[in-house]
C-alpha cells in the first residue's frame, strides 16, 4: 500500500487494518485507538496504539509525516516515499 504525499483517515484506517492494528471501542469522541499486533515489540517508553484522528479527507503534511514515523519506530518497514508493504 502506498501512502505517498499527504493522505486522510480513509487511508490510514485501512492501511493500519492491513497491518493487523485492531481499532479499540470510542463513544463521542473525534479519535480513535488503534491497538499494536500481537507479537509487536514495543520498546520501553513508546505506547502500545496509535491514535487516529478521524473524519480528515487529507492530514497535514507534519501529521502525515508523524504516523509515519511512528509505525516505522514500531517496527514497520517503510520505505522512501511512503511505500509501505504489508
Amino acid at each position: 500500500m502506498s501512502l505517498n504525499g499527504q493522505f486522510g483517515t480513509k487511508e490510514l484506517q485501512a492501511l493500519l487494518k492491513n497491518l493487523g492494528f485492531t481499532p479499540q471501542r470510542r463513544v463521542g469522541s473525534s479519535h480513535e485507538k488503534w491497538k499494536v499486533p500481537k507479537g509487536t515489540k514495543v520498546s520501553p517508553g513508546q505506547w502500545p496504539f496509535i491514535i487516529v484522528v478521524l473524519n480528515k479527507k487529507q492530514y497535514f503534511k507534519p501529521t502525515c509525516h508523524g504516523y509515519i514515523k511512528e509505525l516505522q519506530a514500531l517496527g514497520f518497514d517503510i520505505k522512501d516515499g511512503g511505500e509501505i508493504d504489508c
